[in-house]
């Protein structure tokens, strides 16, 4: 019984113990676990359930038990008898070539609109305004983050991600670029 709690603690104690760096995309691309590193995991697992059954005065339920945070607490300072297999340092971020923890989508619309400059956001702002084109609210989107980048800051994800689909929107059906001169 318990799987789902079983599981979920499994997988945070697997994150736990390997620093969560272990690329998960790798199992899903190989579409198998090598047998040391399954061994492992139900290693893991033994731990899990022995601790998630074991439950303190007071407390009547396994699903009650896991949801309290003492729970956690108390599995974590546990010495974990499991030994990580060697199989397990081949497979972090860290050791896997090309492995890098990815950008969220906020992240690179973040990049993405700063590296286009301040000026360039003045200019599409401008442009947009001068023709009327998308509404007060993407014209002035695209003010704020020319403002916001030439004040040497960095813009948000809730400005980035709007402002990129802007510049997207502005360049596909207003022909607009960053070199062309404004009205």
């Amino acid at each position: 019984g318990f799987k789902q709690n079983r599981l979920a603690y499994t997988l945070a104690l697997l994150s736990k113990e390997t620093g969560g760096k272990l690329d998960l995309l790798y199992f899903w691309e190989k579409q198998s676990v090598p047998e040391p590193v399954m061994e492992y995991l139900l290693c893991l697992s033994d731990v899990v359930h022995d601790h998630i059954t074991d439950l303190p005065t007071g407390v009547s339920l396994v699903p009650e038990w896991c949801k309290k945070e003492d729970c956690w607490k108390s599995l974590k300072a546990k010495k974990i008898r499991c030994r990580p297999p060697p199989e397990i340092k081949e497979l972090t971020q860290t050791k896997r070539k090309g492995a890098k923890p990815r950008k969220s989508a906020g992240d690179e619309a973040i990049e993405w609109c700063v590296t286009r400059g301040s000026q360039a956001w003045m200019d599409l702002s401008s442009f947009l305004k001068q023709r009327n084109l998308m509404g007060g609210k993407q014209r002035s989107q695209a003010f704020n983050m020319g403002r916001t980048i030439g004040n040497d800051r960095t813009p948000s994800d809730k400005l980035s991600i709007p402002c990129k689909k802007i510049w997207e929107d502005a360049t596909t059906m207003y022909d607009w670029s960053p070199d062309q001169e404004t009205d």
